[in-house]
Order: structure tokens, then sequence, then C-alpha cells
């Protein structure tokens, strides 16, 4: 048995998640859905820790990834850095859109554009 406050290692991720399966067929659904986002991240991964990947890129996501490792184990506040991390994905205020116009926003979008976005946004959910 592991130590309370030892990190869970790759088998005892992949056993959690194979008993989450077992469950019904709308956890293997999910599973199967947190699988194929690692294999996207591991492949955007290595293409960014390619050598033939221009440096500056390479530099930019040591300096982003730094950043996020640094933040993750941040617990001044009343939450930790776990929480903050999702935080970005689930702000959680703002309506259905925020999530996507808070990303484009650190992507640089102008106010003008992010208002542009939201109209677009509210259009086509419209549609259904």
């Amino acid at each position: 048995m592991k130590h309370v406050d030892a990190q869970p290692d790759a088998h005892d991720i992949y056993r959690s998640l194979y008993e989450h399966a077992k469950i019904g067929e709308s956890h293997t659904l999910l599973v199967d859905l947190v699988l194929r986002l690692f294999f996207e991240v591991e492949a955007l991964r290595a293409a960014i820790a390619d050598p033939s990947c221009p440096e500056g890129v390479r530099r930019r996501y040591r300096a982003a990834y730094e950043a996020a490792a640094v933040h993750r184990h941040c617990s001044v506040g009343l939450t930790n850095g776990d929480a903050e991390l999702l935080k970005r994905f689930f702000p959680g205020f703002g309506g259905t859109f925020q999530p996507y116009l808070a990303m484009l926003e650190r992507l640089g979008a102008t106010p003008g554009q992010l208002e542009a976005i939201q109209a677009r946004l509210d259009k086509v959910s419209s549609y259904t």
C-alpha cells in the first residue's frame, strides 16, 4: 500500500480508469475520452519537444509549462493549485461561452474581437 501523500503512478491511474469503465457504458465513454485527450496532449508535447520545432515555440512552451507547474503547486488562497488549474477550463461564471472567451482572451483577442465572437456564438447556439 502506498503512503497517503504519494503521487499515483501510471499503473494506479490506469487501474482506476479501468475500474470506472466497468461501472457502465457512460463511464466507458468518459474513460475513452480521457485516454484520447491524453493521446492528443502527448502528441502535442512530442511535437513541441522535437528539436526541429522552432526554438521560440519550444522556449515559450517551457516558460508556460514552468509557470503552470509552479501555479499547480501553489496553495496560497482558498483553493489548491489543482482547483485553480481547473478554473481555467471551468471558470463557473459568465455563461456557457465563458471558458471559450476566457481562452481567446488569453490568446490575445481584443475586446472587440471577443464581442464579435460572443455574437457568433449566440447566433449559432440559437439554431438548436
